[in-house]
């Protein structure tokens, strides 16, 4: 009998602690306003928000490093739009809706998980004609003890993480607009200097054969492969990656052996499932370059005078880097942006 009182007073004491972790408010209900600024046209801005298949898309670390299955339900844009994510086993899942949506004003609906929906509330404002102001008005519901529990023991993705969707963002676009005003704006076989900015790059180093023609269908298959591999296996779209580029010593080209590295830009990097390829980060710095254009493999000895303008204004280089603004095809003109970064 005395056990039997014990176990009812333990059960109790279960559910008391239980009901007070579940319903005991440890964190009030928040409102947070934060302001963020794209140096994008309004009109450019605000279809990423409005289309949640294309704001997934500047969002994707948060969901793609959790292997999640994301479903998109009609309409696909504006109010009534929704989408929701879950992983294999069911524990981690989230939904997130478009409720309202006026002229230049959008709010969201997040469930994460089992918790509370948090609202978001977003206004877009054109600064000038090239700049846009975003607000973002967040509802926090208020936090039980459970709800802190389950953060800490489970790593759910989330959105509105703004800084990172600010990077997202501003790295999709200028990567599509980068692509669109480029060759409206080349000069070739003009000396430039530039901020190279920088950069993340998916790629591989690479050796071959400087004979015949091996170097160049090096280049060119491998550019092909790349590109494969990032559109089907981490399933891009094509203003989310930037042109080829190769790297390499500038004084190689008569060598026997040529050895060089080719990646290609992405806006962040992801989750790679396999190491056929890796990472690499080139810092912003100093840089000549120049626009060319002509026939493979000549076209690479271009950089010579960058290497020359370098050595006259006694700057220090180490390897030139050649953007393939076109496929490097031995039959057909190829376009080149060669970089040559440079320090006092």
């Amino acid at each position: 009998m005395n056990w039997t009182k014990k176990l009812l007073i333990i059960l109790l004491l279960i559910v008391i602690g239980f009901a007070f972790a579940k319903f005991y408010i440890i964190e009030d209900a928040q409102k947070v306003q934060v302001d963020k600024n794209y140096a994008f046209p309004l009109e450019e801005i605000f279809s990423q928000y409005n289309d949640l298949q294309k704001f997934v898309r500047w969002n994707e670390d948060e969901l793609s490093e959790k292997d999640l299955f994301i479903n998109y339900y009609q309409p696909y844009q504006g109010v009534g739009s929704s989408m929701s994510y879950r992983n294999k086993k069911g524990d981690i899942k989230g939904e997130l809706s478009i409720i309202e949506q006026k002229e230049n004003y959008i709010q969201y609906q997040y469930f994460k998980g089992n918790q509370e929906p948090l609202y978001v509330k977003v206004l877009f404002s054109a600064e000038t004609e090239n700049s846009t102001k975003v607000t973002y008005l967040v509802e926090k519901p208020a936090k039980t003890i459970l709800n802190k529990i389950e953060d800490y023991w489970k790593e759910e993705p989330t959105f509105f993480i703004l800084d990172k969707q600010v990077d997202g963002l501003e790295q999709l676009l200028s990567n599509r607009i980068e692509k669109e005003k480029i060759f409206t704006n080349i000069t070739y076989d003009s000396i430039m200097l530039d901020d190279r900015k920088e950069e993340i790059l998916l790629g591989k180093h690479f050796s071959v054969m400087n004979s015949g023609n091996m170097f160049q269908k090096s280049v060119q298959d491998n550019i092909d492969q790349l590109q494969q591999y990032i559109r089907v296996s981490l399933n891009k779209k094509e203003d989310e990656y930037g042109f080829p580029k190769m790297i390499m010593n500038p004084n190689q080209m008569k060598n026997k052996q040529i050895s060089y590295y080719l990646g290609i830009p992405l806006s962040s990097s992801v989750k790679l499932n396999d190491k056929l390829y890796g990472f690499r980060t080139l810092e912003r710095s100093k840089a000549f370059s120049v626009y060319v254009k002509g026939n493979v493999p000549n076209i690479y000895n271009s950089v010579k005078p960058l290497t020359n303008k370098a050595k006259k204004d006694s700057l220090l280089y180490n390897k030139a880097e050649y953007i393939f603004l076109s496929a490097p095809k031995t039959e057909e003109e190829v376009k080149l942006k060669i970089i040559l970064p440079v320090s006092k």
